[in-house]
């Protein structure tokens, strides 16, 4: 989709969602209405004059310093453009942010500097796992643009940070929990085993064992769950009491932040039925259970961590191929209608061809292009792919009644 930037590139999706949030604010909708709209964390757009100066501002406050002193780092640092896999993004440590200032001169510089830089506020508490931190990823698709119609699937990828969380850890791989940076150092962690062996006299048994232990570490990293075990750690601490807490409150709010980050930016969007892409949320719960989307990818990586995994992408694929071809066949099934009415008047009329296409086969031939499914043609049950949205439905059903209809403008 030519049009998927407006939602992969940091940089464009901040700018969506405030301009989003803009516009149900100039339309009198309620502060619980801005608040479920809201799905990503506060962040300044340092390409942005007046931004970039609130934000110098307040990081050369005393406030602030006070701030990290309690709480650690306040703010992540992200390339706005088309970089992921961990590129582009550090922390506010204190080097960090004396860089920022000499670059900026303590925001003399904002609007003046070319940048595509965006300083997002930094989740201080964030819920763990094992004392480590966890993020989550929800992948999902736009099945067309032409309306929007939008699957997530079941299954989530659960990503355990390197290191053990401390607010105040100036390792980045105790902040960021990307797959590419886990990876990355964790062969650094085994070149640096590699060297130390060469300076030993041990066994190549002891290679083996190394090696096995690094995989070991590896396979932790990246756990395969479903949410519900989760919820089940969850109502094990005590923290949740409602067994039913996955499917009535942190699913719908999933679902909800993708579909107000879809709505935020599908005026972008060219309406065509041809069009469709495949995209990964990243989101972070924090502490409290609070929900939040870090960022969105396209063609995301889908790595072969696991066995497991493997298994799961190969059935996500084949489900998302099930999809698209029932929305291909049931085009296909307007067309035949239409083409065979054609034929008919053509044998019973004789008329040629031309006369044939009028106003009203014109309007036939547009409306045949509105993607939806045809009687007979379903998705199967096992497809573990859930309907997020589909425009086709009236009202708050096109959202499956997760937004309000006082907050639809």
């Amino acid at each position: 989709m030519p049009q998927r930037a407006s939602l992969s590139h940091k940089n464009r999706l901040m700018t969506n969602q405030m301009n989003y949030l803009r516009s149900l604010r100039q339309n009198g909708v309620d502060a619980v209405c801005i608040a479920n709209a809201t799905y990503l964390p506060k962040t300044y757009r340092l390409f942005n004059e007046n931004e970039c100066l609130q934000f110098f501002t307040y990081i050369n406050s005393k406030v602030y310093e006070d701030k990290i002193t309690k709480d650690g780092p306040q703010f992540i640092i992200k390339m706005g453009k088309e970089v992921h896999r961990g590129r582009g993004i550090n922390m506010l440590f204190p080097q960090e942010k004396e860089e920022l200032n000499k670059k900026f001169d303590k925001g003399e510089l904002c609007g003046s500097v070319k940048t595509f830089k965006v300083a997002q506020q930094y989740i201080v508490n964030p819920l763990l796992y094992k004392g480590h931190k966890i993020e989550f990823r929800v992948y999902w698709i736009l099945a067309s643009t032409n309306p929007i119609i939008a699957y997530a699937y079941d299954k989530t990828l659960i990503r355990r940070c390197i290191y053990p969380f401390d607010k105040f850890s100036l390792l980045k791989g105790a902040h960021v929990c990307n797959t590419a940076i886990v990876k990355s150092t964790l062969k650094k962690m085994q070149n640096e085993d590699d060297d130390n062996d060469n300076d030993s006299d041990e066994t190549d048994d002891d290679d083996d064992n190394n090696n096995d232990e690094i995989s070991s570490q590896e396979d932790t990293l990246f756990i395969d769950w479903k949410l519900d075990h989760l919820q089940e750690i969850l109502l094990k601490e005590g923290r949740i009491e409602n067994n039913k807490w996955l499917q009535n409150e942190l699913l719908p709010k999933v679902d909800r932040m993708i579909i107000h980050a879809i709505r935020s930016t599908q005026h972008t969007f060219a309406k065509d039925s041809k069009l469709g892409e495949f995209f990964a949320a990243d989101f972070l719960l924090t502490d409290d259970l609070d929900l939040h989307i870090m960022e969105i990818n396209y063609n995301p990586q889908t790595l072969n961590t696991t066995e497991a995994r493997k298994q799961q992408h190969f059935k996500m694929v084949q489900d998302m191929i099930e999809i698209s071809n029932a929305y291909l066949r049931s085009r296909f099934m307007r067309f035949q209608r239409i083409i065979g009415k054609l034929l008919t008047e053509l044998e019973s009329k004789k008329q040629k061809g031309k006369d044939l296409i009028t106003n009203q086969i014109g309007q036939e031939i547009h409306k045949a292009y509105v993607d939806r499914l045809e009687q007979g043609i379903s998705i199967s049950q096992d497809n573990l792919f859930r309907l997020l949205m589909d425009e086709n439905l009236q009202g708050t059903r096109a959202y499956k009644d997760l937004i309000q209809e006082k907050c639809l403008v």
